[in-house]
């Protein structure tokens, strides 16, 4: 498919889902109510994504594409791999313990071409603070054992980002540099304001209750 897409377009058009995934462990197949312990656990959802505009949401498991089993995240990639954008794909997936299917058309990740010739961007959140995050969904909540049902969370930690070492996956956001933040929006109108090479400083509640708050306060890159 590769090789078709080089000679057809000149370069390779990738399928877009617009998640974020990762392996289904023992607690997460009983806390959603799955047969087995597999699939495809959506961590995150992209705004304005093919995913999003489906209706699929952190905390869904996807357990087959057009009725082929799907056994873990990295099996949900690269069978996704291998569609093209625009195809619709039907994603059969686990919600509050029900069974339920959903179809999906593919949108298409920006190509290296594209992305050579258009003027340079702002970091995305993500980039600026070294982290991504999602909404805390009373699943998530559920799960890492906090008596909070909204919020942010942190879903993913990069280990060279600016922030390993400093926030942990599943603390959620209380403030970033005095900012209340409530919401995803929050989380981005807080990393606008931000300069390259500042310091943050984050409040965090840790889900572990011998850590509960906590502060963290490191410097973002310089860009």
């Amino acid at each position: 498919r590769v090789a078709d897409d080089l000679v057809r377009y000149g370069a390779v058009h990738r399928p877009r889902l617009g998640v974020g995934v990762k392996d289904v462990t023992a607690a997460d197949a009983e806390t959603y109510g799955l047969p087995s312990v597999e699939g495809a656990l959506v961590a995150s959802v992209q705004g304005g994504s093919p995913a999003a505009a489906a209706g699929l949401q952190p905390g869904d498991v996807v357990v087959a594409i057009n009725g082929q089993p799907i056994h873990s995240g990295t099996e949900l990639t690269t069978t996704l791999a291998e569609k093209q954008p625009g195809d619709a794909v039907n994603l059969t997936f686990y919600r509050n313990r029900q069974r339920q299917q959903v179809q999906v058309r593919l949108g298409q990740f920006e190509n290296a071409r594209t992305v050579a010739s258009a003027a340079p961007a702002r970091p995305t959140s993500e980039q600026m603070l070294g982290f991504s995050v999602t909404p805390l969904t009373p699943a998530i909540a559920t799960q890492l054992k906090v008596d909070r049902t909204s919020g942010v969370v942190i879903t993913a930690v990069p280990a060279l980002s600016p922030a390993a070492g400093a926030v942990g996956r599943g603390q959620i956001i209380l403030s970033i540099n005095g900012q209340a933040i409530k919401t995803v929006a929050d989380v981005e109108r807080a990393a606008a304001s931000l300069r390259p090479g500042q310091i943050v400083s984050l409040r965090l509640l840790d889900p572990d209750p011998q850590t509960g708050l906590t502060v963290a306060n490191y410097r973002i890159r310089g860009f």
